[in-house]
This record gives C-alpha cells, sequence and structure tokens, in this order.
C-alpha cells in the first residue's frame, strides 16, 4: 500500500466506515504494520493496494 507517497506493508486488522460531522462518511482500515505499528489508514489518501493471501 503506498499511504501519502510512503510503502506501508502489513496486515490487515479491520475496516470501517467513520462518520464525519456534515454527515459524511470515510473509509479507514487498521493495520498492523511490519514495524509492529498499529496504524489507522484513510483511504482517502492512499494511492495504491494490493492484497495478496499469505496462504500462498
Amino acid at each position: 500500500m503506498r499511504f501519502r507517497g510512503e510503502p506501508v506493508t502489513g496486515v490487515i486488522v479491520s475496516g470501517r466506515l467513520a462518520p464525519l460531522p456534515n454527515q459524511g462518511q470515510r473509509q479507514e482500515l487498521t493495520v498492523l504494520a511490519d514495524s509492529t505499528e498499529l496504524r489507522m489508514i484513510d483511504l482517502d489518501n492512499v494511492t495504491a493496494l494490493k492484497l495478496t493471501d499469505a496462504r500462498s
């Protein structure tokens, strides 16, 4: 995944639609990054996303 121009790799923990004050919503992922950080990522700022199956 590229988030704000930086690569981020890890495992998706969860995803959600977060409410905004003006009745809108934004899509967020919670990712456990390979650096062991737990990160909340707003998908509006993601420029690329590649999903792979860890079992393969």
